[in-house]
């Protein structure tokens, strides 16, 4: 199940109901002036870098910079998931807003058929696949189930969209990457995904090293956008 990073406008990546409920909350907790982008502007780590990562992969990436770098060394890389995160480029700490209301959301039942009107894990993954309203066989759901289970909300955190500071990510991306032996910048960044893009006997390899060059791309073109950068499942 693919994972892929966006750079844009809350509206490209929640749509036009849901998005503006999103900018709103952004602007409460980080100020007016927090950079959201255009409407109609986005970038995404699929069309741009040539295919999804796998959804583990960016667990596997926070797992490697804690080993690389140790625990302390990366608080924003770490301390937003695959699920509901943001990078924006307001100097701030890790954060959390609450676009539903503050609260944690009720447990959804480990196989549902239902879609809410929200964006949610399985309703996004039927629009991508063309079925939305069509639903998907029992045991499909409950494997998602069970990958969100590993993969998704902190506890405490379900409804919460968790918030890093998109200058203070690439710091710790820069280091990392450096650390591994790599440049840190857009040409070797990019050269470096289309090597494990383009050879169908690495493409799975790396899971953490092809995470950190689509993260590093993404975030630059959000800066570029004046957007921001999005890891959302």
């Amino acid at each position: 199940m693919g994972l892929v990073l966006q750079a844009g406008h809350p509206n490209e990546i929640y749509g036009d109901e849901y998005g503006p409920q999103v900018a709103g909350v952004l602007k409460d907790k980080l100020g007016d002036a927090v950079p959201l982008g255009t409407p109609n502007e986005c970038f995404d780590s699929f069309d741009g870098l040539g295919g999804e990562l796998a959804w583990g992969w960016w667990s596997e990436l926070q797992q490697l910079a804690e080993e690389t770098l140790g625990e302390d060394a990366t608080p924003h890389l770490t301390r937003v998931d695959a699920w509901e995160g943001v990078y924006v480029d307001v100097r701030s700490e890790p954060t959390l807003v609450w676009p539903k209301g503050e609260g944690e959301e009720p447990q959804q039942p480990a196989v549902s058929v239902t879609i809410a009107p929200e964006p949610t894990l399985v309703g996004r993954i039927l629009q991508r696949l063309g079925l939305r309203g069509r639903g998907l066989p029992a045991d499909a759901q409950a494997m998602m189930q069970a990958m969100a289970a590993e993969f998704g909300p902190r506890e405490g955190e379900r409804g919460a969209l968790q918030v890093g500071d998109l200058r203070a990510l690439r710091e710790e991306l820069a280091k990392l990457a450096e650390a591994l032996g790599h440049q840190a910048n857009d040409e070797a960044m990019l050269t470096l995904a289309r090597e494990y893009s383009a050879d169908d006997d690495r493409c799975d390899d790396d899971g953490g090293v092809q995470c950190l060059t689509h993260a590093w791309i993404t975030s630059s073109k959000a800066l570029e956008l004046n957007a921001p950068m999005w890891v959302v499942k």
